[in-house]
């Protein structure tokens, strides 16, 4: 069983099989075992097959197979099975709550939402996963209310609580609980945590107070990707291209790994900082180049930001032709970023025709007709 176990974690998930089928008579301990080797390396139809030919489940079988759903977004047949469990833990619930987080759902929160409700123990975790879940859904308000009655009850709360609840606070710039939060963590002797002083310099940030943002990065002790791009990417957000570039240098000579990220911020800073196109080109060939980095859709973006800005609307509108993957979402920041160009340089003729394309996306999106009328 440990064997099995042990090849699980590692993704050997052919190795894991060829020893399951040398064991004489496998309990409960070694089918859970395998069904989380196939759970956990991706191959859900394997998953449920296995998990269906058990002759024994227990608590742990199940919420690994709830947690094979709820990674591929099949919270419907992870409810099903929810549904059907003799038995429940924390583990079982925090499962339904994180998955139901991740499936980007409004309703899937609400059923979040009763489900915590409905919980007759409620542990820290769960707790943590439902604050997670209003985070992740855009519901920040909800997010800190839920923080405060966690206090409330006398639940203590831990660097994951903190985490979540730092990052709600800089998404919807809620400098007032922030700050509190960030107290707590001091006086907890908390603020070391690599994790969570990421996620202060990244919350202080988005609040727009970057003074207190460098502060706690020069601070840090140990810096990871994480934290250079949080700062980078502040800098670049404010339309302070010289410190974001400059950060940028510095991050390369200390042969800090760079990710999709930390190129979204330094194109970021090209198109806040009003540079010239030709500089946003050179780190884009840089990616490719030199890093070997595949663009994703916010670089795209921030390209035609960057040369939508300087008048190289058709060079823009090129640019949204090349994305590989869209979602209606992003097409449709791609196209309002090109309709800003447009209000810009007065381009109408070419804003009408990306009107139209929005309009596609979504027939209730009055913005771009309050864009149109601001360019006359």
């Amino acid at each position: 069983n440990a064997l099995v176990t042990a090849y699980a974690k590692r993704g050997s998930v052919v190795e894991a099989k060829n020893l399951f089928d040398q064991i004489p008579n496998p309990n409960v301990v070694s089918w859970t075992a395998l069904v989380t080797a196939y759970a956990q390396n991706g191959h859900l139809a394997r998953a449920t097959s296995l998990f269906a030919k058990m002759p024994e489940r227990n608590t742990v079988t199940c919420n690994a197979m709830l947690a094979a759903y709820a990674s591929h977004g099949d919270m419907d047949a992870a409810r099903e099975l929810y549904d059907r469990m003799d038995e429940r833990d924390a583990v079982t619930w925090s499962t339904m709550i994180s998955g139901y987080a991740r499936a980007w759902d409004a309703g899937y929160v609400a059923d979040a939402r009763r489900m915590f409700d409905d919980m007759p123990i409620r542990s820290a975790v769960t707790w943590n996963a439902m604050i997670a879940a209003y985070g992740q859904n855009g519901v920040g308000g909800e997010a800190i209310r839920l923080f405060q009655e966690m206090d409330v009850e006398g639940i203590p709360a831990d660097d994951i609580t903190f985490v979540s609840v730092i990052d709600v606070c800089g998404s919807v710039a809620d400098l007032r609980v922030g700050e509190l939060v960030h107290e707590e963590v001091v006086a907890r002797g908390l603020e070391t945590e690599m994790a969570l002083g990421n996620a202060l310099v990244t919350m202080y940030g988005r609040c727009g107070v970057l003074d207190t943002a460098r502060l706690l990065f020069d601070e840090m002790a140990g810096k990871d990707t994480w934290t250079w791009n949080s700062m980078i990417t502040a800098y670049a957000q404010a339309g302070r291209e010289v410190q974001s570039l400059e950060l940028w240098r510095a991050m390369q000579l200390q042969g800090v790994d760079v990710d999709e990220v930390t190129f979204v911020g330094i194109l970021s800073a090209c198109s806040h900082g009003g540079i010239l196109e030709h500089c946003g080109i050179c780190y884009f060939g840089t990616m490719l180049g030199d890093y070997g980095i595949t663009p994703i859709v916010d670089h795209y973006i921030c390209m035609v930001d960057v040369l939508g800005r300087v008048g190289k609307l058709d060079d823009a509108e090129k640019t949204i032709e090349l994305v590989p993957k869209y979602t209606p979402d992003t097409k449709l920041v791609a196209w309002t970023t090109l309709l800003n160009g447009c209000r810009m340089h007065h381009d109408f003729n070419r804003g009408m025709r990306v009107i139209k394309e929005m309009i596609q996306l979504d027939v209730n999106n009055a913005s771009p007709y309050v864009m149109l009328s601001n360019m006359y």
